[in-house]
């Protein structure tokens, strides 16, 4: 296993740490969609460095969380996901389900954790749960993320509108939450749901 201050050393250099044919098999690995999502040299999980835009594509750095080689990926299918909830089943089902599909997933403890985290490494796309989280914590973050961010990708999980409650997801798009998935969903849904809403 590496060391992890070797880790933290790959992540502020310039450069590669990958020969030139991993960078190429790393590049066509993350800009396609299909096949395998992991290191070609020791087959652990990427972890991804802030999102760069530029016209006519994206730039990511990545590095493997295993061994620490990292390199820079240009429109990289990956996404950084912040997950926010607090049922335990619920989050465990995004984790599978996300990191299943190669994406990296952070799990904020509460809204002043998430803000934090959003500043230092921005999510690709914030995932919230609108049943688990009291109401004005998420609406609090939509708010929070909206003044300090240009343009924050939010999802919101909500359960089926009914007549005899107020829908809280009404509130989440008036905030400018990007999407509202209705739970429960499939695999399927809030895959889909991830792709519409990311930059």
């Amino acid at each position: 296993m590496a060391d992890p201050r070797y880790k933290k050393r790959r992540r502020t250099s310039a450069g590669s740490l990958y020969s030139a044919e991993d960078v190429a098999m790393v590049q066509r690995l993350l800009s396609q969609v299909g096949g395998r999502v992991t290191c070609p040299v020791c087959d652990g999980p990427f972890a991804l460095g802030p999102l760069e835009r530029r016209p006519g594509e994206t730039m990511r750095p990545v590095w493997c969380a295993e061994c620490g080689r990292g390199t820079v990926v240009r429109n990289c299918i990956l996404a950084r996901v912040m997950v926010l909830t607090r049922i335990e089943p619920l989050l465990l089902m995004l984790r599978g389900i996300f990191t299943g599909a190669g994406h990296e997933v952070v799990e904020p403890a509460d809204i002043g954790v998430a803000v934090e985290l959003y500043r230092k490494n921005p999510a690709d796309v914030v995932i919230l749960d609108t049943f688990a989280l009291a109401q004005m914590d998420g609406q609090e973050l939509i708010r929070r993320l909206r003044l300090e961010f240009p343009d924050p990708r939010i999802i919101v999980l909500a359960p089926r509108a009914s007549y005899r409650t107020v829908d809280p997801s009404v509130a989440a798009e008036q905030l400018g939450a990007t999407r509202v998935v209705r739970m429960p969903f499939t695999r399927e849904d809030i895959l889909r749901a991830l792709k519409d809403a990311r930059p």
